[in-house]
């Protein structure tokens, strides 16, 4: 199948509810009405039933989900569920229905979550009044996951990679030695160097500084802990090397960027 299967396709959003954090203990049980539910996988690992076919997802797991679908899903471990479900119907319909039933029960692994992961969240920021506007950036989400289903499957290495990436997002205090991120993948602590930054423009350990850095900038603003608690609870042990890297990243010491926004804020 080509691309131009989908040039011209037009989404309509059924709602606005596209960013979905849920606590502990999650699972979720619907029968999909009358739209096209894009639902992507934040985070994982679970299992996913679809009119009773059983598809393991993991984060990055796309799955284009038809009207009528019976669908129960849960996540395999204690932790919360963080997912994407983009809710529409299709504008234009009698030329890009056919075009849609070649994703049927076919789940990808993306290989650009974090693009659209930031496009779903710009989207969910679009005001309610400006409903042609989140219909354009919802088309445009889905045509980054049909150019990735069109690409077909991934080397295997590479998922494993995207798939640490997303563990980094989700844990960044924890620290991953990059010889153990390179073991999992099966790959030379060379070979890894290049696979990662291949896919994420910047080398494993810096990749996890500025994860913990995107993390102390929040945590700055909407905390009351000092720098050094910050610091620690990020894994740095040395507050110094903290601050360096933070001024390096921001252009200004944590105390500095902590004044300066909350008195923007005010």
């Amino acid at each position: 199948m080509k691309q131009e299967t989908f040039r011209g396709l037009k989404l309509s959003l059924c709602d606005r509810l596209i960013l979905h954090n849920n606590p502990p203990g999650w699972n979720w049980r619907s029968n999909i009405p009358d739209y096209y539910n894009l639902w992507i996988a934040l985070s994982g690992p679970g299992k996913m039933w679809i009119n009773d076919e059983l598809i393991p997802f993991s984060a990055g797991t796309a799955i284009l989900l038809y009207p009528n679908d019976s669908v129960y899903a849960e996540r395999l471990d204690s932790a919360g569920m963080r997912n994407i479900g983009l809710h529409f119907r299709c504008i234009n319909e009698p030329t890009n229905k056919r075009g849609l039933e070649a994703f049927k029960l076919r789940p990808i692994q993306l290989r650009r979550l974090s693009l659209i992961h930031e496009m779903a969240r710009y989207l969910s920021e679009v005001p309610l009044s400006q409903q042609e506007e989140a219909n354009d950036w919802a088309t445009k989400i889905f045509h980054v996951f049909a150019r990735d289903w069109l690409l077909g499957p991934e080397d295997p290495r590479d998922q494993i990679i995207r798939a640490q990436v997303e563990r980094i997002k989700e844990r960044p205090y924890q620290s991953f030695p990059t010889e153990e991120l390179a073991k999992e993948a099966g790959l030379s602590l060379s070979q890894y160097r290049r696979r990662f930054a291949k896919l994420t423009q910047t080398q494993p350990r810096t990749f996890s500084i500025l994860q913990r850095l995107e993390t102390a900038k929040r945590l700055l603003l909407e905390s009351t802990l000092n720098i050094d608690q910050i610091a620690q609870a990020l894994g740095f042990n040395d507050t110094p090397f903290f601050s360096r890297q933070f001024r390096k990243k921001t252009g200004m010491s944590p105390s500095e960027f902590r004044a300066q926004n909350r008195e923007d804020s005010v």
